[in-house]
């Protein structure tokens, strides 16, 4: 009877130190470093509702790499609120940073990545990263002034050639301006002869003629 009890007691006392969140954490860990981001982001969800410390980081950081960029910012961003510790601050501002850089957003990526220095000037892999999306940038800035000097060209092209055309078309008008004229006046000379044969004539009229127209996984 007595070992009966006291072998309850002595599960009661273990129940008292199995906790559901941390296990629910450790499971949720696990899925994440075999890359199932899908399954790791739900369980980590499930964990932050318990308002643990740094549930969040978790959270964003799992979410950021199942491609949902901009939720897992969110949750990241929210850490900063909740923490003075200045290496957990760079961590969130390194994956922040990471996670605008697979957005393709290098100018955000660099100044979350110097925001990650400021904390910690330590942390090696910010300074690699920062060099990384400086390099992005100044080629998707290349690139862009390469788009823009090619759609000024491009615009340029178009107005001379509405420039030309409608030079043309001006020119054509103006020509047949003129042979009316030059077809009114022979036809005057004509009715004058006419005139004095007694001959009488329809009144001649002109014709108006119209123109036409990353990098690493944390």
């Amino acid at each position: 009877m007595k070992n009966r009890i006291g072998s309850l007691l002595l599960i009661i006392f273990l129940c008292g130190f199995i906790d559901p969140v941390y296990d629910k954490n450790e499971k949720a860990m696990d899925l994440y470093k075999a890359k199932n981001y899908v399954e790791s982001s739900k369980l980590f969800k499930e964990v932050d509702r318990s308002n643990r410390d740094k549930t969040g980081f978790n959270l964003g950081t799992s979410l950021i790499n199942e491609g949902k960029i901009d939720e897992g910012i969110t949750f990241l961003s929210r850490e900063l609120n909740k923490t003075k510790d200045k290496n957990y601050i760079s961590d969130i501002y390194y994956n922040i940073g990471n996670g605008y850089y697979k957005e393709g957003k290098y100018d955000k990526a660099v100044e979350n990545y110097k925001n990650s220095l400021k904390f910690n000037p330590d942390k090696i892999d910010a300074k690699t990263n920062l060099e990384l999306a400086l390099m992005k940038l100044k080629e998707t800035n290349k690139d862009q002034k390469k788009e823009d000097k090619k759609q000024n060209k491009d615009d340029k092209d178009k107005e001379d050639k509405n420039k030309s055309k409608q030079e043309k078309q001006h020119s054509q008008k103006q020509q047949k301006q003129e042979q009316g004229k030059m077809s009114l006046e022979d036809a005057k000379r004509m009715v004058d002869s006419f005139d004095q044969k007694k001959i009488n004539l329809m009144p001649l009229k002109e014709i108006k003629v119209q123109p036409k127209k990353i990098e690493k996984d944390w």
